[in-house]
């Protein structure tokens, strides 16, 4: 409840009722504490988690967070949707590496690189990875610290399909123009 200061401002405060039976008679002890403080932390809290949750939320890219442990802590919807995968509460984060595994095209090298990172809890490191299915990702890692101390990690997964699609239109384009100059090289010596 809340309770009115003799300043005027409102407490809010947790309030308890202890009775015992002393004799003839009926003792009852009213006793009121403040928690205003626990209140303000606890809204603040509350306020911290949401724009985290929101920020997390406002990403094109996939967010995952583990523990030191293997256990995922946090990920945003994107992560589920990237790899066709519906995350489970409990799942450990070496499930859902196992299944990245079976959709890309090098597993060997996407593990060694996992094995570096997690060999290393400072280390920062990022990844091509090219999926059966066509699409690219451009995976990062770093270190989730307290103060210096890594206590989790990181990962980011940023779709580069439309980027290797330009390149890949580029590399066509320049292999033409090079075919033509070459033709048209060819036809003039030979007209000469």
């Amino acid at each position: 409840g809340e309770y009115r200061h003799e300043n005027g401002h409102f407490l809010k405060v947790r309030k308890s009722i202890r009775c015992i039976q002393a004799e003839d008679q009926l003792l009852c002890v009213i006793s009121v504490n403040d928690i205003s403080q626990a209140k303000r932390l606890e809204e603040e809290s509350a306020l911290a988690n949401s724009l985290l949750a929101a920020t997390l939320e406002s990403t094109a890219d996939g967010i995952l967070v583990t523990d030191l442990d293997g256990n995922i802590r946090n990920f945003n919807h994107q992560v589920p949707q990237i790899w066709q995968w519906e995350i489970q509460s409990g799942d450990s984060v070496e499930s859902l590496f196992l299944h990245i595994e079976q959709q890309i095209y090098d597993p060997a090298q996407f593990r060694t690189w996992l094995d570096e990172l997690y060999n290393d809890p400072y280390l920062a490191s990022q990844h091509p990875c090219a999926l059966r299915d066509g699409r690219f990702f451009d995976l990062s890692s770093r270190p989730q610290r307290m103060g210096d101390t890594p206590v989790g990690r990181l990962f980011g997964m940023h779709d580069i399909s439309a980027i290797k699609q330009n390149e890949n239109e580029l590399r066509i384009a320049r292999d033409g123009a090079r075919a033509a100059s070459k033709a048209k090289s060819d036809f003039l010596s030979h007209m000469s």
